[in-house]
């Protein structure tokens, strides 16, 4: 007795049309779940940038201001808030001063996890000043740090990192004659990084 067949039997080199239905059908499914999930993985990192970019622009927005106290950075975890401004000038117009003492205040690590508290951070931060006169004058470099001071952790195997660019203004008083003042003009950049996958 020959076995009972529920579709009849293909010929040679021909498939049934059910087959290639249910084959469709799953590789639409499965396409269908991948898309999916890779919109859902895009809209999260999406989001989590967006937030870290909020981030570096309220900390770059806080760096022009005044700190309180003065020398806030010397002891993070006493202050009240954070900034470089020099008292009674503009936003963008900071203490050379504080920033030349800032750098190397914050190689401690504990100072430094003391201002992410301040800053109220939940990643790392790198804050850079590229500072040059236009006074042809004005010594190239009127103290060890400048033209160029570094603050903070430099970016490491980031997994995420947003920069915010801010316009500055720095005066120096020159050394040799401390009655005369040059102007620095440059950019402050604040980076915002974590090497962690989900924040």
């Amino acid at each position: 007795m020959m076995p009972m067949r529920l579709f009849p039997a293909a010929k040679k080199g021909q498939y049934f049309s059910a087959d290639a239905i249910i084959a469709a059908f799953i590789f639409v499914m499965a396409l269908s779940l991948l898309t999916a999930q890779w919109f859902a993985l895009r809209s999260q990192a999406d989001s989590q940038s967006i937030s870290l970019l909020e981030d570096a622009n309220r900390v770059s927005d806080l760096l022009i201001t005044v700190g309180n106290p003065d020398n806030w950075y010397l002891s993070p975890a006493a202050a009240r808030s954070a900034g470089f401004a020099i008292n009674g000038t503009r936003g963008g117009t900071l203490n050379q001063t504080m920033l030349a003492l800032a750098g190397p205040a914050f190689s401690n690590m504990a100072r430094y996890n003391q201002s992410k508290l301040l800053l109220a951070l939940p990643v790392d931060y790198y804050i850079e000043f590229n500072l040059t006169s236009l006074d042809p004058a004005a010594p190239a470099y009127p103290s060890i740090d400048f033209p160029y001071i570094a603050i903070g952790l430099p970016p490491m195997h980031p997994t995420q990192k947003v920069q915010v660019y801010r316009g500055v203004v720095v005066p120096a008083t020159d050394t040799m004659t401390p009655s005369t003042v040059y102007y620095y003009y440059g950019t402050m950049t604040v980076t915002l990084w974590t090497n962690r996958s989900n924040m």
